[in-house]
């Protein structure tokens, strides 16, 4: 049998030493390292092994309602109210203008570097008439561009690089995201995305302007930025988690509008793919920010067009599509019959999606194994560039090979390149692989019949797997666009090969277009109304929003049966702690003390600061929330039975079960017909939850030193002249122990904890089911959540962690011991009725250290960092 270790044994003694009439040790005379310094199985489950453990931390939604907090409330008037929701609309009104700025920006460096490129292969292609000239330079401008943007992501800042939509995702779940909304993740991700679009690489550019339009939010709403070491010490009630929560929210709707020129399908982005919490107002603001968004990239655009002047505003947005309702456009009207080749092009375009996903699931993994130096992503940027140059080159050079070049159609414009082809015909290769992704989609969507059948399947074969591929490379790409572009390929093919076979039915392959666009975007992300609203908006046709919706909800559905969406799929694989709407079927059979970590980590409400920095330098404790205890005696003193007195203290019941004795129940019966009840209570020692105080918290505590005081002197009003500003002065950043400075005689002065713990934190019983917990935890948004037994004393603590793991555990199997012990007590229930006659035995002793022995963390020794 395993020797008992000494941390337990410790615990175990502290625990039934109010049972002997000993007093229990205190957090003070419990030591650090009386406490295990690896990890312990969380509630009965075996534990995750260490390459599945996060360090992911938890962001503090909850508010924290403690006397600082009270006291900054009451003094709060209605001027104060009116002035701070002021502020949060005028705030959003600059969000949108400088988020639109930076849209605006980005795509035109993108447009311009492109076209000067592809003038100087027009150009060589005219001067030489030769096919190595123009091939080495088109590869070498691709792969020096391509070299600095792998630059900016691989070896400057890696958050840069993705999409961003999973990390925003998991930062509006309450997932604390290191650098995604700083400055220079935003400043290199927009250059990043400029250079990487410009070398011909399969990548969308809404990524940059949605992740920059959330960092302008996240930045400009604090009244001070870090990077620059500037602080106008203003707007700092602004200065928390709620309030940037819902400003990112805010941002990343005002940069899907600004770059598809859509503001309601800017709100439905935020609130269908990323946001986890929403309220009415927030719906107003997001709609202004993307609307102003929308018109700010409108009215710039107006002054860089030749055929407008400055404040015409022709265009919706940056990246419309063009309308299908123009006589010029050959569109026709669908008819009912055509409703099936709809359900079918949703069909092929969602499994095609659900095969996207398939291959880059795997290829991420793939790189988070073996590609993961700085130096090996950076030349797989560089053998992507090469690659991508080279098949898009030579592709389009068949058609000269093959004789197959085509007339030019009698209403001729610039989007049909030559390209080695004799003069007077065209390469419709060449006019996909050789433009801007936005031209090359409107070309699919509004050129009628000037596309071969061959040549649409070539480029959608190699189009689509070279952005599978190009997908979670060092660059800042994302994904509307290349499968916008293929989908367009792919839905005109299709609509070219219905006409083939449904000659009489009058098709317009300009709809399928739309139509396998929205097809296999939605079978790749898995939005629906959102992309059927960004569609319609694009395109400016309503007319068309019955077919764009059948479609993609076939897609959807199609796509479900096989894997999950990329961009949840992704945050899967980077294993954050990211909490769904709905707890997991497999947790309905689990209660909180399953899944509760523990031995928690308590102090007393006055604490000696000594026993807290040596639990804030440990190592092994490194958690973030510490529950606060009263150490003192807690008893009633009356001989009437109530349910308050069995919830607040010790009976002689309770005592002697937990000796092993049982009581006569006849005996127990007559005791108590008298109207006396025969539990007389006692007093007990075991400390008695009281609140719940944050790691930071207590950070700027030691760093005030104007709280720390003597024990006899130790008073709540002595620290009233901290206010809620002195926590918030240095959000976003955090304290750390190395900001902390203590001489030897304030090391040993004690801290009156009452005043700043949050009083009233949310806390459930033991035996409170897995799917309650989860709910009260997605809901409420909390960052801890303790556990109590029935008299009020820590049992444990749960983080996102705890609930994720315990997920995982059950996922895997390998819960059989903890289905063994929930059917023991299952059987001990009901034996001896309601009553948890567990509370002391050996086998839930570490599951009380926490309310016994004091102890020193919060978040459990087992649980995540919370």
């Amino acid at each position: 049998m395993e020797a008992e270790p000494d941390w337990r044994r410790t615990a175990r003694k502290a625990a039934y030493s109010h049972l002997r009439g000993a007093r229990p040790r205190s957090v003070s005379e419990i030591a650090v390292e009386d406490f295990p310094t690896e990890s312990v199985v969380v509630g009965k489950g075996p534990t995750l092994p260490a390459s599945e453990k996060t360090t992911f931390e938890s962001l503090d939604y909850a508010v924290v309602q403690n006397t600082v907090q009270r006291k900054n409330l009451m003094s709060t008037t209605t001027s104060m109210m009116t002035r701070k929701v002021f502020l949060r609309w005028v705030l959003t009104f600059f969000i949108g203008i400088i988020t639109g700025v930076i849209v605006f920006c980005i795509q035109i460096g993108y447009t311009k570097l492109s076209n000067v490129k592809f003038d100087w292969i027009d150009q060589l292609i005219n001067y030489c008439d030769c096919l190595y000239l123009p091939f080495l330079v088109y590869l070498s401008v691709n792969v020096v561009l391509a070299a600095f943007a792998g630059i900016c992501v691989a070896f400057i800042e890696p958050e840069a690089g993705g999409a961003g939509v999973p990390e925003i995702t998991s930062f509006l779940n309450g997932v604390k995201m290191p650098k995604v909304n700083r400055f220079k993740t935003g400043f290199f991700k927009a250059i990043a995305a400029v250079l990487g679009l410009s070398a011909g690489l399969p990548m969308g550019q809404e990524g940059a302007m949605l992740q920059c339009g959330t960092i302008v939010a996240a930045g400009i709403t604090q009244g001070k930025t870090v990077a620059f070491g500037v602080d106008l010490h203003a707007l700092q009630d602004m200065r928390n988690d709620t309030e940037k929560r819902d400003f990112v929210n805010v941002g990343l709707a005002a940069g899907v509008a600004g770059a598809f020129g859509a503001p309601i399908g800017g709100t439905l982005f935020a609130l269908e793919q990323a946001a986890s919490f929403w309220n009415h107002e927030l719906t107003w603001r997001t709609f202004f920010c993307g609307m102003v968004s929308s018109l700010c990239v409108n009215f710039l655009m107006s002054g860089v067009k030749s055929d407008v002047s400055w404040g015409h505003l022709s265009e919706n947005g940056l990246l419309a599509f063009g309308s299908f309702s123009s006589k010029e456009t050959a569109a026709v009207s669908y008819t009912v019959f055509q409703v099936p080749l709809f359900i079918v092009v949703g069909i092929i375009g969602g499994a095609f999606g659900a095969l996207f996903n398939y291959m880059n699931t795997w290829l991420t993994i793939f790189r988070t194994k073996f590609i993961r130096h700085p130096v090996l992503r950076f030349l797989e940027v560089i053998i992507l560039s090469l690659v991508v140059s080279a098949a898009s080159f030579y592709l389009s050079y068949l058609p000269v090979v093959a004789n197959q070049c085509r007339p030019l159609p009698p209403r001729n414009d610039d989007s049909w390149l030559q390209f080695f082809c004799p003069k007077g015909q065209y390469n419709d290769i060449a006019s996909m692989f050789f433009t801007t992704q936005d031209e090359g989609i409107k070309n699919l969507l509004h050129n009628v019949s000037e596309y071969s059948h061959a040549g649409l399947l070539m480029f959608f074969a190699v189009y689509f797997l070279l952005a599978c591929v190009t997908f979670g490379a060092a660059l800042p790409g994302a994904l509307f666009f290349p499968c916008l572009l293929a989908g367009s390929a792919l839905g005109r093919f299709l609509g070219v090969s219905f006409t083939y076979m449904f000659p009489s039915l009058d098709l317009n392959t300009g709809t399928f277009a739309l139509l396998g666009a929205a097809a296999l975007l939605g079978g790749v992300v898995r939005m629906t109304i959102t992309l059927a609203v960004i569609m319609m908006e694009t395109t400016n046709d309503i007319a068309y929003g019955l077919p764009i919706i059948i479609t993609l909800l076939v897609s959807k559905w199609t796509g479900d049966i096989f894997n999950h969406g990329l961009y949840h799929t992704h945050i899967i694989l980077s294993r954050t702690p990211l909490l769904v709407w709905e707890a997991p079927s497999s947790m309905r059979k689990f209660t909180a003390r399953d899944i509760m970590a523990r031995p928690v980590i308590c102090f007393r409400k006055v604490e000696r600061v000594s026993t807290i920095l040596k639990v804030l330098e440990s190592s092994t404790h490194a958690h973030n929330g510490f529950p606060v205890v009263d150490t003192f005696d807690q008893h009633v003193l009356t001989a009437d039975y109530d349910t308050a007195a069995e919830d607040s203290t010790i009976t002689d019941a309770d005592s002697s079960r937990g000796n092993g004795n049982r009581r006569n129940s006849n005996q127990a019966s007559n005791s108590s017909s008298s109207g006396i009840s025969s539990r007389r209570p006692l007093r007990t020692t075991r400390p008695i939850f009281l609140g719940l105080i944050l790691r930071q918290q207590l950070l700027v505590l030691l760093r005030n030193k104007n709280v720390l005081r003597t024990y006899p002197e130790c008073n709540p009003q002595d620290h009233m002249s901290m206010t809620q500003n002195d926590f918030c002065a240095h959000y976003p950043r955090e304290l750390t122990l190395q900001d902390i400075s203590l001489t030897t005689e304030e090391r040993e002065a004690f801290i009156d904890l009452t005043p700043f713990m949050d009083k009233a934190p949310v806390v459930v019983r033991k035996k409170a089911m897995v799917t309650r917990v989860f709910t009260i935890f997605r809901t409420l948004g909390l960052r801890h959540l303790v556990v109590v037994n029935k008299r009020n004393n820590v049992a444990g603590i749960i983080t996102r962690q705890d609930l994720l793991d315990s997920e995982r555990r059950m996922k895997r199997g390998k819960n059989k011991e903890l289905s063994m012990k929930t059917a023991k007590w299952n059987r001990a229930a009901s034996t001896y009725g309601s009553i948890d006659s567990t509370d002391y035995t050996s086998g839930r002793v570490s599951g009380d250290v926490g309310g016994v022995g004091g102890g020193v963390g919060g978040g459990g020794v087992g649980g995540g960092p919370g």
